[in-house]
């Protein structure tokens, strides 16, 4: 791989890279002192331009999801209990500053009932299309943690969604998972980060089935997610 050159001299850990590869957000650093990144750049082959750091505020700097076109930031809420939304007008200025979160598209996400007791929300990943969402449900003895969700149209509200159908591999093991990190434009192949083998892997999907059920390893290029075509991966 190549070193992207917005990357810091702190722990850099991918949260997505929009399918045309112009926005990227990450997190840098660690604990009480990480804080979330987006960078901008206006072909696939020039450089990044200079990072916002989005300011800190009612979510998780665990993960984030970027749209297609790069004007929304999907986080999860500081609680575990749901997802927000950050927008912005443009990528390029004036209008590239993200605002405050919002319930925005996933408020059936939010309230009493959406999650069983020792339950949380967790690794947003938005298809290419803007009308899939990946994410994860963990906690309170689920096995099958990684959900998908589909809406008719960009702009709906999401739809609660189901777990995946059946796979061993992609099962949690105790409190180890499997944590869905990006998704082919296709939605044929999953890209995940495996706490159990403490590694990255991708999972292809058996289309009889409906299961992804062959698997992949990608080893150290955590985080991964594709462009487009899934020519490149950025991790």
């Amino acid at each position: 791989g190549v070193l992207v050159s917005v990357s810091t001299a702190l722990d850099d850990v991918l949260d997505a890279v929009t399918p045309d590869e112009l926005s990227i957000a990450w997190t840098a650093g660690s604990g009480s002192a990480a804080n979330l990144q987006v960078a901008d750049r206006t072909a696939s082959a020039a450089a990044f331009g200079a990072p916002q750091t989005v300011p800190a505020g009612s979510f998780s700097t665990a993960r984030a999801a970027l749209s297609q076109n790069g004007l929304r930031l999907v986080v999860v809420n500081a609680d575990g209990q749901g997802f927000s939304e950050l927008t912005r007008t443009s990528r390029m200025p004036p209008g590239n500053t993200f605002g405050a979160p919002a319930p925005g598209s996933y408020t059936n996400f939010d309230g009493p009932g959406a999650l069983a007791a020792g339950q949380s929300y967790g690794d947003p990943v938005l298809s290419a299309d803007d009308n899939a969402f990946y994410y994860s449900v963990y906690g309170g003895g689920l096995t099958a943690t990684i959900f998908r969700t589909a809406r008719l149209l960009p702009g709906d509200a999401w739809p609660v969604g189901a777990p995946l159908a059946a796979s061993s591999g992609l099962a949690a093991q105790g409190s180890l998972r499997r944590q869905p990190t990006g998704i082919s434009s296709d939605e044929q192949t999953l890209f995940f980060w495996d706490e159990v083998l403490a590694t990255q892997r991708a999972a292809l999907i058996d289309e009889s089935t409906g299961a992804f059920d062959v698997f992949v390893d990608l080893g150290a290029r955590a985080m991964a997610a594709p462009n487009l075509a899934c020519t490149s991966l950025y991790y």
